[in-house]
């Protein structure tokens, strides 16, 4: 049902009528039930504004008291016909919606009354009583069984003997219509003012009751949800109080602490030693102090606790907690407790999968690493970290170019990058790197990828085997091997050669022997004296082709004494300047300490010869010969590379020529016997040979560097005498005072082992050696780390760049950087060749360590190169 008022005229404000005296009425004096205060009839105004008063603090004491809704609403509805004479109160609340009527209060009104209200539907939509509820203004009703708007209550106004009434909206905080409260007295009659003002006043108050009763819904309701996820989560949720003085109370713990400690939260909140007797004695000794600091400071609460339930059982707990400083000087700690047994259990669990990992990732005889997508570390094993040369933990989250260098750095990000683009790995390939020492090193590298679960690359994971040693083993392999099968070669030969050789002899010896005696008796006979005399020319030719076939062969009759070198080279310039002839230039460089050998001074005077000849038959057009003495050291690490040399001192002649040069297939084969290059009866291809068997027999070394166009140097190398051992000694202690200070030099050598082995001596002599295989990658070594000392580089190198080209372009960049040469041939050879700018140092190969000590000082220095 429905029905609709129109407003009275003027209404006024809520307690506005009250507070007046006399209150005038809105109908005429005569009105039935219109009392006038004079009459008695009606309260005065002010004993109406008591009673407006004492309802007002009845009804707020039952909504303090938190009362039901059902029973405040009818306390008011009480109120107000106690207040208004002769009234019938009704109140509405509407639902949520404000379409349907939800409460109803009527406690004079009959029970069919107060259902027909129930089922109203309200006047659209904003509720019963529509005027008040469709302008949220007062109304009032003259008559509510006369009034044509209300028919819909008429039968129920006879009923209840209903005449004028009043009414008022109940509005929510946001202006919504929550209800309506109406009363209607029992007889036809014009409302008073004042009538309306207690309509007014109560409307507030149910509002207030209304809204009480809400909030205490939502605070019953988020109570039943905060016990309901207490309850819930795996552990203890707590509220405690920590006063001033100190005294330390819990005032609200969950049911969680029976499962956690074994301890009923009844003894908790009523004594919190309860709780406090399950931590171990550490742990109770000094919580107090802790907890009354941290409420001091009003700092969080976070700690991890071992505990001891009352059944015996050991636990692990961490606890959280925030402080709420309190208006009386205390503060709330709002809390939780966590089991975390199993999280410990697991960590611990995690921590030694973690240590059996990581040990076996470091016994690993590779280095591993891991790096993000923008290629920085996150995980390096001990190998790497040594390799790197920075502990483990501070290469987390460095860069490859950090740690690598720019160069090693965008190699390395260039293949991760491949990596996290396919996703795919990049299987077995070889690197190289200095290692901690300056050595090159050689690795197997594998890359992977490291996936999510959705399959997205998010680690780039490389493992890298060294097999720096197994490439030198190989290669060491295939030079034995090569060795090996020069060695039977020469050795078949060396048998076949030494048997002729000895036969031969035989046979010359009688043919000699007896052109001798058929000599002596010719007498005058001048034509057959001339031709026995050209036979024994033959026969001796013949004997010396022998000698070299046993010298080859190593069965030669050496007569062996000590010699000096430098002697037996001076006495043989003279010879040599003839022998060669005019076009061809002979100079000596001959050290003054030069070490004694113990040689057979006359097949080293052959071997020199030998020499000489094969450097006047390179040089057609004639050229220079320039023969050097020096001494040199071989080092353990050379003579395990050689298997015929014996670490120790040795004396260097080496003999050089500035003719054509051979290339490597003529190199590989200039030791056999009778190979030769030269034309059909220029040549027995034994003077090579002949060398190279007489130098083993002596227990020494040979070597020979040639290229095509760049001539040729022939390097002995014979030992020492050991009474020179002292010498030696000294030369060391001199090696000692010229070691470096740390200077770095950057070494230039194409050929791998000339390069390690320069590196090597050099951080032995307190340099910091970087390498390179040519000049691109030397100047770009030079772009990268400018604070070079010193440049030391082969005088030929591969790539169209020469050694003086690099360091010409070097001193274009840098011109105050030092600059040494090394080279195979000789210093002279190389100024007179053109090669290299008048004034440059030098040194020859092979060098040795007090010879290169010395040098680089003196180049450090800026002093002239003194032998």
């Amino acid at each position: 049902m429905a029905f609709s008022v129109t407003p009275s005229a003027t209404v006024p404000t809520p307690h506005e009528a009250c507070d007046e005296a006399t209150v005038v009425p809105a109908r005429a004096a005569n009105d039935e039930g219109a009392v006038a205060v004079s009459n008695g009839g009606r309260p005065t105004g002010r004993d109406r504004h008591g009673r407006l008063l004492e309802g007002e603090v009845e009804i707020l004491e039952i909504v303090a008291e938190c009362a039901n809704l059902d029973d405040t609403l009818e306390r008011v509805a009480s109120v107000v016909e106690r207040i208004v004479a002769n009234a019938v109160c009704w109140i509405v609340l509407f639902d949520a919606e404000g379409r349907h009527v939800c409460r109803v209060a009527a406690p004079s009104l009959p029970r069919g009354f107060r259902r027909r209200l129930q089922d109203a539907e309200t006047t659209s939509g904003r509720g019963t009583c529509s005027a008040p509820a469709q302008n949220d203004n007062p109304a009032d009703i003259a008559d509510v069984v006369a009034d044509r708007a209300l028919a819909a209550l008429r039968e129920l106004g006879l009923t209840a003997s209903l005449g004028a009434g009043l009414s008022a909206p109940i509005s929510g905080p946001k202006g919504e219509t929550l209800g309506v409260l109406a009363a209607c007295c029992r007889k036809p009659h014009a409302p008073h003012a004042d009538d309306q003002c207690v309509i007014d006043a109560m409307a507030r108050l149910t509002r207030i009751a209304v809204q009480h009763d809400r909030r205490m819904n939502a605070l019953r309701s988020a109570d039943a949800r905060f016990e309901s996820l207490a309850a819930s989560v795996p552990g203890v949720v707590y509220q405690r109080r920590v006063t001033p003085d100190g005294d330390i109370r819990y005032t609200y713990i969950s049911d969680g602490v029976q499962d956690l400690f074994g301890v009923s939260r009844e003894e908790v909140l009523s004594d919190p030693q309860a709780l406090f007797d399950c931590h171990g004695p550490t742990y109770r000794a000094n919580f107090r102090e802790r907890l009354l600091a941290a409420t001091k400071a009003l700092t969080m609460w976070d700690v991890e606790a071992e505990i001891i339930t009352r059944d015996g059982q050991r636990k692990s707990t961490h606890a959280i907690a925030r402080p709420q400083p309190q208006p009386d000087g205390s503060v709330l700690w709002d809390g939780i407790i966590l089991d975390a047994t199993r999280i410990k259990q697991a960590e611990e669990a995690l921590r030694d999968s973690r240590e059996m990992l990581r040990a076996v990732i470091n016994a690993v005889p590779a280095k591993i690493d891991a790096k993000d997508l923008d290629s920085r570390y996150v995980f390096i094993n001990d190998r790497q970290a040594e390799i790197l040369g920075v502990p483990a933990d501070e290469a987390i989250g460095k860069t490859a170019d950090q740690l690598l260098g720019r160069k090693q750095g965008a190699h390395a990000r260039t293949l991760d990058r491949r990596v996290i683009e396919s996703g795919e790995a990049i299987p077995y390939f070889e690197e190289q790197d200095a290692g901690a020492d300056g050595r090159p090193q050689r690795w197997l590298t594998t890359k992977v990828p490291l996936k999510d679960e959705r399959r997205q690359v998010r680690n780039v994971v490389s493992v890298s085997l060294d097999i720096t040693d197994y490439k030198r083993i190989k290669r060491k392999r295939k030079l034995l091997e090569r060795q090996l099968h020069q060695a039977q070669k020469m050795e078949a030969v060396g048998q076949l050669t030494g048997g002729v050789a000895h036969d031969f002899n035989n046979l010359l010896a009688v043919v000699r022997g007896n052109l001798e005696l058929l000599q002596e008796e010719l007498g005058d006979e001048a034509e057959l004296y001339e031709l026995v005399r050209e036979a024994i020319g033959a026969a001796d030719r013949g004997a010396t082709l022998t000698q070299r076939l046993l010298a080859f062969s190593r069965k030669q009759a050496l007569q062996p004494r000590l010699t000096s070198t430098n002697e037996l080279v001076s006495g043989m310039l003279d010879l040599l300047r003839r022998t060669l002839g005019e076009t061809i230039e002979v100079e000596a460089t001959l050290a003054d300490d030069v070490w004694p050998v113990v040689v057979d001074p006359g097949q080293l005077e052959s071997a020199l010869l030998n020499l000489a000849v094969n450097a006047r038959d390179a040089m057609p057009k004639g050229g220079l010969l320039t023969v050097k003495t020096r001494n040199t050291t071989f080092d353990a690490g050379f003579a395990a590379d050689h298997e015929e040399i014996e670490a120790g001192p040795y004396v260097m002649l080496a003999v050089s020529d500035t003719g054509l040069g051979m290339p490597r297939s003529v190199l590989e084969r200039v030791f056999e016997p009778f190979f030769t290059t030269k034309d059909v009866g220029q040549g027995s291809g034994l003077g090579l040979s002949m060398v190279y068997g007489f130098v083993k027999q002596s227990k020494g070394h040979v070597e020979i560097d040639s290229r095509p166009g760049r001539g040729t140097t022939v390097t002995i190398f014979l030992p020492g005498a050991r009474n020179a051992e002292n010498g030696v000694v000294a030369e060391a202690s001199k090696a000692n005072e010229h070691h470096g200070r740390g200077e770095t030099i950057l070494v230039v050598e194409d050929a791998p082992d000339v390069r390690r082995y320069t590196a090597r001596l050099l951080t032995r002599l307190g340099y910091t050696p970087l390498q390179a295989s040519d000049g691109k990658a030397a100047l770009a070594i030079l772009d990268e780390t400018p604070d070079i000392d010193l440049l030391f580089t082969d005088v030929v190198l591969p790539g169209g760049m020469s050694g003086v080209d690099l360091a010409r372009e070097v001193h274009r960049r840098k011109p105050d950087l030092k600059v040494l040469y090394a080279s195979g041939y000789t210093e002279n050879a190389i100024v007179h060749d053109g090669r290299v700018d008048e004034g440059v140092e030098l040194i020859e190969k092979p060098y040795g360590k007090t010879d290169l000590a010395r040098k680089l000082r003196d180049v450090l220095r800026g002093k002239e190169i003194t032998q």
